[in-house]
């Protein structure tokens, strides 16, 4: 087998691993990691993971102009429950918002279901 051959077995393994992983996800947990990601999504995620429910949690760190991901839009289509932690700061974040967006576009398309979670801010403030 020659090393071109091997790289691509290795991506094609890589490539089906993470559709199985994505397929398998119930809940997409979606929060701004700067303002939340140690505290309640970290809660909320150990909660879900504990009631047997599986979760696709983002634990990259938070960086200032960061695209959004294809593997997030990836997560937000293959869930059946997007779970946007809204918060004071939720609005201002660029990729907050694309990440919502996203979630109404799977709940228009697909049927998918949003179950937002108003964290230390009244759903009339959003």
């Amino acid at each position: 087998m020659t090393h071109q051959s091997s790289l691509y077995s290795i991506r094609w393994m890589l490539l089906i691993y993470e559709k199985r992983r994505l397929r398998q996800c119930q809940v997409f947990l979606a929060f701004r990691g700067c303002d939340t990601r140690y505290g309640f999504a970290a809660y909320l995620y150990i909660s879900l993971v504990a009631a047997k429910i599986r979760v696709f949690y983002d634990d990259d760190m938070c960086i200032v102009g960061k695209i959004i991901s294809d593997e997030l839009i990836n997560a937000i289509e293959h869930c059946k429950i997007s779970t946007p932690i809204l918060y004071p700061n939720f609005t201002s974040s660029p990729w907050c918002l694309h990440e919502l967006e996203s979630m109404v576009i799977c709940k228009k398309t697909k049927g998918q279901k949003i179950l937002p979670i108003f964290y230390n801010v009244n759903p009339s403030d959003v």
